[in-house]
């Protein structure tokens, strides 16, 4: 679906925002005074009478589409209702209208940062501060949704700013205190707690909100300065002081407990909040998701298939919970009850309609369904999409510059574009659409990407500075941007900016144990294991946390490099003591018992293992490596062959997949002279992810040379090409060469 996702995007709006379209109910009556209904509305929903309230603005809704304050009415009365998902579409037509820019700008700010969408809420922020640079209310959205992605720096100086025009002391302070402990400034995020602490009272009958966010504070600090357990009980104490309706606070403790290995009081989090409002949609989804997460897919179902014939917004929400489980037939009933419900006719519903049914397959479906589309741009990007679908490159690739020439600043389209193009080994006219995506006002993240990678690769790295510095000027708090810039440091030999991206990834929530295993192997590849180690330890992190297990498994592997087996198992048995048994840390046990040649035990714990989660990649790996070993090929193909799909369906656009799984699978059929099966399969490899060079070079290690070989002189060409630039081995690059010396 990784595909389907992004072609979604182009029509510009995603499903999951197209849920308030369904709360436009069909009634017509004579147009009431907006006003009043408004006022009826909120009275409802404060009386806590969330659909009897939103209903009360349905019909005022459908009657007046183009009325400017009707539409920032209805946002106000969904956002009453605590619906923010669901107020960003009237909301962002209501800011349309230059006399209601502020006004419905902040609620949709407001609405943007609730509903998980931080950057669009910075944008629209940013509109506001530009027609009135003093509205301290824009300047506070935006420093808040800076803090909902990690840009502490640049919530400071809002906050500063803010400060500067006098804006509300003790709001500032509670925000300000987020952004030093997210940059780790510990000494000045406590002198300011204790400030905040003891005004605690006064805060909590003035600002409630204000109050739990506080609280939510405290209980993170205390858990940065070692203190789990109390940590534990600060929020709970919180919880119960304040109950469910701070956002801020309930995401908070979900995502403590999520990470320190107690995801059923996270999940019981989510259950409270939606018990509370079970009138309230978006709680039922969002415990709906959560109960898909945690394994119970089947009681999400159910929760939301309870209000079918109640809310019909609910048909959208499974076609993204059937969505995420895979299945596709189901989302595709799901959509079409959407559609038939609807009594709006929705394109961009049409759109993902048409991409549901190529998911499936259903080819001549899609075409039918290519009818009902209307705009041209769109049109050419569904064609696009069905000719890939058949294989047809060159039609595929004409369809989507045709998209283009209609709609030149879409970069989607773009980045489809040049992902067929890659698919083709065309790499010039990929790099030339990568490029201008990546070239636009805001560069386009996937291309930016792409272009960073396909240049290193090429060993342009002039290139891939340019691009990465772009990209951390737009996302200075992106992990993978970290990353990647770090690799650029380690290819470049620039040891000072290495060091100063590790520290700067080290302090972006939640990576830090993923900054100490990267660090980890530089010190490896230029000291050695023991000194690697000795990095790790000087770190200061605790290791044994659940929720730095990345770092645990760079320790454990390192102590086994280093021959010391017992140490590492009696290591992970200290880890278990605290979390218990889980997939992953199974996994890095029967590593160990692998190393000490205790092969039984760990085939036991990487079945268990499987138990408790059957779609565990590494694993399944690993167990099949282990029936190799015992002479079992063909169980070991069964593991093969289950991971793939797995594989797959988890890999990113940002992340493509590396087929581990179908590598080794084909390298088995290979060796038993199925070579038809692992071209074919290795060929499919090179069509999800065309620069997996490794399988780019077993393909054509399976021809013989010369003529009547079966492999055209062009494809060989492409073949070796993908092989020498992407894999690397040294017999790659040398056919290569041999090629363009016309000796081969």
């Amino acid at each position: 679906m990784k595909d389907a996702r992004i072609v979604r995007s182009l029509v510009g709006v995603a499903i999951v925002a197209s849920l308030g379209v369904f709360l436009i109910a069909c009634q017509r009556e004579s147009k009431p005074d907006a006003q009043t209904v408004f006022e009826q509305a909120r009275d409802l929903i404060n009386d806590g009478k969330y659909e009897e309230g939103l209903a009360k603005m349905r019909a005022l809704v459908d009657s007046n589409p183009g009325d400017p304050e009707i539409q920032l009415r209805y946002g106000q009365v969904l956002m009453a209702s605590g619906q923010p998902s669901l107020a960003v579409w009237p909301l962002s037509r209501a800011i349309d209208d230059p006399g209601h820019l502020v006004e419905a700008g902040l609620l949709l700010a407001r609405a943007q940062s609730e509903a998980g969408s931080g950057i669009d809420a910075i944008k629209t922020a940013t509109r506001i501060l530009e027609a009135e640079p003093k509205n301290e209310d824009a300047l506070l959205i935006r420093a808040e949704a800076s803090l909902r992605e990690n840009l502490e720096e640049r919530a400071l100086e809002d906050l500063d700013r803010a400060e500067e025009l006098g804006a509300d002391e003790s709001r500032v302070d509670v925000l300000r205190l987020d952004a030093l402990l997210g940059l780790g400034r510990e000494k000045e995020a406590e002198a300011l707690l204790t400030e905040l602490a003891s005004r605690a009272d006064e805060l909590r009958s003035e600002d409630p909100a204000d109050a739990a966010r506080l609280c939510a504070a405290i209980a993170t600090f205390t858990f940065e300065r070692g203190d789990v357990e109390g940590a534990k009980k600060r929020f709970d104490d919180c919880l119960e002081e304040h109950g469910m309706d701070s956002a801020i606070l309930v995401q908070a403790a979900i995502k403590f407990f999520d990470e320190h290995g107690e995801a059923d009081r996270a999940t019981d989090i989510y259950e409270r909040r939606f018990e509370k409002n079970e009138d309230r949609l978006d709680l039922r989804v969002d415990y709906a998701d959560r109960l898909q997460k945690t394994g119970h897919a089947k009681e999400g179902e159910e929760l939301l298939l309870a209000v079918t014939g109640k809310q019909k917004g609910v048909w959208l929400a499974l076609v993204d919970f059937y969505g995420i489980a895979g299945d596709i037939p189901k989302a595709l009933n799901a959509l079409e009850q959407a559609i038939a419900d609807s009594p709006v006719e929705r394109e961009d519903w049409r759109f993902a309609r048409a991409d549901l049914l190529l998911e499936l397959g259903k080819i001549e479906r899609a075409e039918e369904a290519l009818a009902d589309i209307d705009v041209p741009a769109h049109r050419a990007l569904i064609e696009a999409r069905i000719a890939l679908a058949r294989g047809e490159l060159d039609r595929a690739i004409e369809r989507f510059e045709e998209g283009i020439r209609l709609w030149p600043d879409n970069p989607d389209a773009r980045y489809l574009a040049a992902h067929a193009y890659e698919r083709k080994g065309d790499w010039t006219k990929a790099a030339s659409h990568y490029r201008e995506a990546a070239r636009m006002e805001h560069p386009h993240y996937l291309s930016s990407l792409a272009l960073a990678g396909l240049q290193r690769d090429l060993g342009d790295m002039e290139g891939v500075q340019f691009l990465l510095l772009r990209l951390t000027e737009q996302r200075p708090n992106d992990p993978l941007v970290a990353e990647k810039l770090i690799q650029y440091a380690s290819d470049t030999g620039s040891g000072e900016l290495g060091i100063r991206m590790l520290n700067h990834l080290a302090r972006i929530r939640g990576q830090a144990p993923h900054a100490v295993a990267l660090a980890a192997a530089r010190v490896e590849q230029t000291e050695g294991p023991e000194a690697a180690l000795a990095a790790i330890d000087k770190s200061g992190l605790d290791v044994l946390d659940p929720a730095h297990a990345e770092a645990l498994e760079s320790r454990i592997r390192l102590l086994v490099e280093l021959d010391r087996d017992d140490e590492a198992l009696a290591y992970l048995e200290k880890a278990q003591t605290k979390t218990g048994d889980s997939a992953r840390l199974l996994v890095l046990r029967a590593s160990i018992r692998r190393a000490k040649g205790e092969l039984e035990l760990a085939r036991a714990d990487l079945e268990k293992a499987l138990a408790l989660d059957a779609k565990h990649v590494p694993a399944l790996l690993d167990l099949a490596g282990l029936e190799l070993e015992s002479g079992q090929k063909e169980r070991a193909a069964k593991h093969y062959a289950d991971a793939i799909p797995i594989e797959s369906a988890t890999a990113k656009p940002e992340q493509p997949n590396q087929g581990k799984a179908v590598i080794a699978l084909a390298r088995l059929e290979i060796d038993s002279g199925d070579v038809a099966a692992a071209r074919t399969r290795l060929r499919a490899l090179l069509d999800e992810n065309p620069r997996q060079g490794q399988a780019a070079w077993m393909i054509l290690q399976t021809y013989s040379e010369g003529a009547g070989s079966g492999l055209d002189d062009a494809a060989r060409r492409d073949l070796a090409l993908r092989a020498s630039v992407f894999y690397r081995s040294p017999a790659a690059v040398d056919y290569w060469k041999k090629l363009n010396a016309g000796t081969s």
